[in-house]
């Protein structure tokens, strides 16, 4: 029986960013589930990404965190934001961590100084996102990391911001710039500069190879991936677009995935483990296994791949680490 394990929520899509690869900024219709709507979300659930337009809009976070805690306690929940509000953000923080010490966020950087702040449209962009970064180490969160979002504009980027990420001590995750007509509203983005991607995916992969811890290696597979993903238009392992990953919106309409437009059922009438069960969700589940989607690589799909598929990503690792030494190239 297929059980959704990794949900991407978006709780709004009020957002205080203009950033260059998303639309949701620009978005009219403003439809919010209520706080307790999201007890229906499922105890299956192991990884939840809180995210939006910008989640710490929402006035009523901390009701919304405590219901989700509540329906999914197994599930490890990370915020993403753009860390602009950065006082704001340390205050919910604060009050989330009586609750659980274990919560992640997921700063967004896409390049330093100003560079950052011209991508995401926001003067001192920048300068606010690392002040959150070093809000949050201070105030004791330990699961924290820089979101980076790879795109044409920012491949010379990736690998300073990779350096920012070791010199501040957090986590660095990379995530491609993608299309979605229901999410994003954005059809046209492209990574066309193939051979600086290459050198900069290549840069990344091989300096999580050089590390000694798995969760690492699970990283480099998946730049490795990517690279595939976008010069190739090779999947190296399959997509859980709906059989055990999902994409919620704010007003609780839940989707595959958020490229994915199909609508498999929506919180306000059932929960997510009957909407999941339904025919509806089947039919569309049948239709993805068989059709095999290759509209994106991103992780929130691709989990319980890395985990169903763990000794083959293992087994590329030890490969790989071979030639670090021999200085031959990994990404072919």
């Amino acid at each position: 029986m297929y059980k959704p394990l990794d949900a991407v929520v978006a709780i709004t899509y009020h957002c205080n960013a203009r950033c260059v690869m998303c639309n949701i900024w620009r978005k009219k219709d403003h439809q919010m589930l209520d706080a307790e709507i999201y007890q229906k979300l499922s105890p299956s659930l192991r990884y939840i990404n809180l995210t939006g337009g910008e989640p710490f809009l929402r006035s009523d976070l901390l009701e919304i965190y405590k219901r989700i805690q509540a329906a999914a306690p197994q599930a490890q929940i990370i915020f993403s934001t753009n860390g602009l509000l950065t006082d704001h953000i340390l205050e919910i923080l604060k009050k989330i961590m009586v609750l659980n010490h274990k919560v992640g966020v997921r700063v967004s950087i896409d390049g330093i100084g100003d560079f950052h702040s011209s991508l995401r449209g926001i003067p001192r962009a920048f300068e606010k996102a690392t002040a959150t970064l070093e809000g949050l180490k201070q105030i004791g969160v330990k699961n924290l990391g820089i979101g980076h979002t790879l795109m044409d504009a920012n491949t010379s980027e990736t690998p300073k911001v990779y350096r920012l990420a070791k010199e501040l001590g957090v986590e660095f995750s990379l995530a491609l710039a993608q299309n979605s007509e229901h999410y994003f509203e954005k059809l046209d983005n492209k990574i066309e500069k193939i051979d600086e991607l290459k050198q900069n995916l290549e840069f990344l992969v091989r300096h999580e190879l050089k590390s000694f811890a798995p969760k690492r290696w699970g990283r480099a597979f998946f730049e490795y991936g990517a690279y595939q993903f976008v010069a190739k238009n090779k999947r190296v392992l399959p997509d859980g677009a709906g059989i055990d990953s999902c994409f919620i919106s704010p007003k609780g309409d839940v989707y595959p995935s958020d490229y994915i437009n199909e609508i498999m059922g929506n919180l306000k009438e059932n929960t997510l483990d009957a909407i999941w069960r339904s025919e509806k969700a089947s039919a569309i589940r049948d239709r993805i296994k068989r059709e095999k989607p290759i509209d994106a690589w991103m992780i929130c799909t691709l989990r319980g791949s890395f985990v169903k598929n763990r000794w083959k990503v293992l087994g590329w690792a030890i490969k790989n680490k071979l030639k670090l030494y021999s200085g031959r190239p990994i990404l072919e």
